[in-house]
């Protein structure tokens, strides 16, 4: 159990869940309390050993899905029924006589004849196993090597003497009597979990593929995640950017941290060092940096939820809750035709509560159709004072306003009194200002304005922002 344990904890420590010391042995302790019968109390035990970062949990969990998988769950539960000719009554005779025959065999089957024909899951997997660690099936790179592991974890199985054994089985049952009939149809079962054991041991070994190389597959896939335009997105893929977006924002966060602690020190004063260091002979040991004060920026956020854009406005809302501290004040807005502030959600509730108030509360009315005019005309006459000379404003959504006003003065009032204003759009340059986009009256009163359709351009937006801007 350990050895295994050990084994999990390498895994899970290579893609980058962080585990101490102690942190293993409470694990240990753990699972000798829990045991492995119950499965799930099993995985909740280890995971809360093992996993102290919310961002882990769904590689954690993935990885012991992997990691444990059982023959059972290889090999499937699917068992042939009794044929046409072969009544309950018969199969019942054919097991009686089956375990006979074993009996006067002992000593002769292989453990993995016993453990095939007395269908222990148990001690299958654990041979199974043990074969590939001989194998030394941990050293898996490919696709193109998993017949050669395969073929070598059969080998040690030694799955010929199996069929051997079987062979013996049946001559031993034909001399105490038993019709060919009733043989056949009890070793066609037999015949046929031995087939699905030989496929388990194929997928056995793409699982190890899987875990060994887990990095590497979840790095690709999330390649293709950050390239998916966010009108394709699923569910899942919901889920899995969620986590991704919440990773990149603390990023983000410390580099900007950083930036920041080091721009405090302003530029090296040559004169004040020497003049410091007179004591030493004019050696600087101790250098003199003019004083430089950094303002945190401010930041206002104006966020279409519209169908259109809904979830790129969840994930750049996610981003700034994620990165809220790097500002000195964070006003953020939300609209589709009447604007509402989302500020205090971001305030006094955790990330999910606050965006899915946002997305579907009683801010505003989510379901009519987009009035960008209206919006502005709205933030002007209400929100107007909270733009100064510090505020970079960021505006998110398509710009498509159904032919209403698009009261495009007010961004000219907000550009005018405000550091900067962005606006991010998920349609592509060459569809603005066509039908009832308002994008071409918009751009001259727009200090930057970027195509973000995906999460590999949203991420861009971002740093270019923060990290150039802010």
């Amino acid at each position: 159990m350990d050895d295994v344990l050990v084994d999990f904890m390498n895994v899970l420590r290579k893609n980058g869940v962080r585990i101490s010391l102690s942190e293993a042995v409470d694990a240990m302790e753990a699972a000798k309390v829990i045991g492995l019968k119950d499965r799930e109390p099993f995985r909740d035990a280890l995971r809360t050993s093992l996993v102290k970062r919310h961002v882990d949990i769904a590689t954690y969990d993935e990885l012991f899905d992997l990691f444990f998988s059982e023959v059972g769950s290889l090999m499937g539960d699917g068992e042939p029924g009794p044929g046409e000719n072969a009544s309950q009554m018969d199969m019942q005779q054919f097991a009686e006589m089956l375990g006979q025959a074993m009996d006067e065999l002992t000593g002769d089957l292989s453990e993995l004849t016993n453990a095939l024909i007395r269908n222990d899951r148990g001690n299958l997997d654990r041979l199974l196993r043990k074969a590939g660690d001989e194998a030394e099936v941990r050293d898996i790179e490919t696709i193109l090597q998993i017949g050669m592991f395969a073929q070598r974890i059969r080998q040690r199985l030694n799955l010929d003497k199996v069929e051997g054994d079987l062979g013996r089985i049946k001559d031993k049952l034909k001399a105490k009597g038993l019709s060919n009939e009733m043989i056949e149809e009890g070793f066609r079962r037999l015949e046929d979990r031995l087939e699905r054991f030989r496929e388990a041991v194929r997928k056995y070994v793409e699982r190890q593929l899987e875990i060994e190389n887990f990095d590497q597959v979840e790095k690709f896939k999330n390649e293709l995640l950050f390239q998916k335009s966010f009108y394709q997105l699923n569910e899942e893929d919901q889920r899995k950017m969620r986590e991704i977006v919440h990773r990149l924002a603390e990023r983000l966060k410390s580099v900007v941290q950083v930036k920041r602690k080091r721009m405090k020190h302003g530029k090296f004063d040559v004169k004040r060092t020497f003049r410091k260091n007179m004591q030493y002979g004019g050696v600087p040991f101790k250098l003199v940096f003019n004083d430089r004060i950094v303002d945190k920026p401010e930041l206002v956020i104006l966020c279409d939820i519209s169908d259109s854009v809904r979830s790129m406005s969840r994930f750049f809302l996610q981003f700034v809750y994620s990165i809220q501290t790097v500002f000195q004040r964070v006003r953020s807005y939300i609209f589709v035709a009447e604007l509402g502030e989302i500020t205090p959600l971001f305030k006094n509730q955790d990330v999910s509560s606050a965006i899915e108030t946002a997305m579907w509360g009683n801010i505003i009315n989510p379901y009519t159709h987009s009035d960008y005019g209206l919006a502005l005309k709205i933030f002007h006459r209400d929100h107007f004072h909270v733009v100064n000379e510090k505020t970079h404003v960021i505006v998110i959504g398509d710009g498509r306003n159904n032919y209403n006003a698009p009261n495009d003065w007010v961004l000219k009032d907000i550009q005018a009194r405000a550091k900067s204003i962005t606006w991010l759009n998920p349609e592509s340059r060459g569809n603005w200002g066509f039908g009832d986009s308002e994008m071409m009256r918009y751009l001259p009163h727009i200090d930057r304005a970027e195509v973000v359709g995906n999460l590999n351009d949203l991420v861009k937006a971002v740093d270019r922002l923060v990290l150039e801007g802010f």
